[in-house]
């Protein structure tokens, strides 16, 4: 059997989108084997049991999903450190394993369909090693270009405010409601005659990259805390070095957005133009350095 591919959830409060997210990657038919491995980013009690009740859920599966869906993996932190600090305890735990397909990562306030990490996994298999990275379609996203606009239209009209409590049952009415039951993705994408398409900027709301590029930058800058352009700093080496990133056509994964840091006790405009100031100092920095290294030669 193929390696299995890791699914990387950084999960810090907000137990009720999590408690979606979550029970989607064992309702969903993932279309590859997949190995969520979940990190508890300091997380209040309710959250922390409410990922101990999902874990032990596992044993009760259906065979058929346990096929296809390899037993998880918890991860806890006693503080939450920034998201980049709890990716960086999953690709250990992933690169430590020894042997895995292309690791995911995955936000924890999103909500997966069927074949949403097969069809990502064969655009890494049939695109040009240049392909690194590859994200899905998707309903809301800072970058319209995966953004399936009709959905995007209609889910702002419907969007939660972050800031208020919500139960697992509203999130899954409303769910329904963009959707339709079950786990196929939306007859949208029927339309879709590339496999994939070319994406601007990395998002990591859901992001599946290549096991040589985990290996070459396995370690997420924890100074953009507590998270924003984490993603593209990391991605910007591999970028330089003509890696692309692309979007699976045929994937989606519906994301409600900025859950976990523009909730309570969170204000993410502030914190995205605080990390944006410290993702262009870096850039400067970078280049500076650069300029000397080839005026050295």
């Amino acid at each position: 059997m193929n390696a299995p591919v890791p699914v990387v959830v950084v999960v810090f409060n907000r137990p009720e989108y999590s408690q979606v997210c979550l029970d989607s990657l064992y309702e969903a038919d993932p279309g590859c084997l997949i190995w969520p491995i979940i990190v508890d980013n300091g997380s209040r009690k309710k959250t922390k049991s409410v990922l101990e009740d999902w874990l032990a859920r596992y044993d009760g599966l259906p065979e058929p999903r346990k096929a296809v869906v390899k037993k998880p993996t918890l991860l806890a932190k006693e503080t939450n450190e920034g998201f980049a600090a709890g990716v960086n305890e999953g690709i250990r735990a992933v690169l430590d394993s020894g042997d895995f397909g292309p690791p995911i990562i995955l936000h924890n306030d999103t909500v997966v369909f069927d074949n949403w990490a097969g069809e990502m996994k064969a655009c890494l298999e049939e695109g040009e090693e240049e392909v690194a990275v590859v994200v899905p379609r998707t309903n809301y996203a800072n970058e319209h270009q995966m953004c399936v606009e009709e959905l995007r239209q209609r889910f702002q009209e419907i969007k939660p405010n972050n800031k208020l409590r919500i139960s697992v049952e509203e999130i899954r009415e409303l769910v329904v409601g963009l959707y339709g039951k079950g786990t196929e993705p939306p007859k949208i994408l029927g339309n879709e005659t590339l496999r994939m398409s070319y994406c601007s900027e990395v998002a990591c709301f859901c992001m599946m990259a290549r096991t040589n590029l985990i290996k070459m930058f396995p370690k997420w800058d924890e100074d953009f805390f507590p998270r924003g352009y984490e993603d593209k700093f990391w991605f910007l080496p591999a970028e330089r070095q003509g890696y692309v990133c692309m979007i699976s056509n045929r994937s989606f994964v519906h994301h409600f957005g900025n859950i976990t840091s523009d909730g309570p006790g969170f204000c993410f405009s502030e914190m995205f133009q605080i990390n944006k100031e410290r993702f262009l100092r870096k850039v400067r920095e970078l280049d500076s350095k650069d300029k000397d290294s080839r005026s050295a030669v």
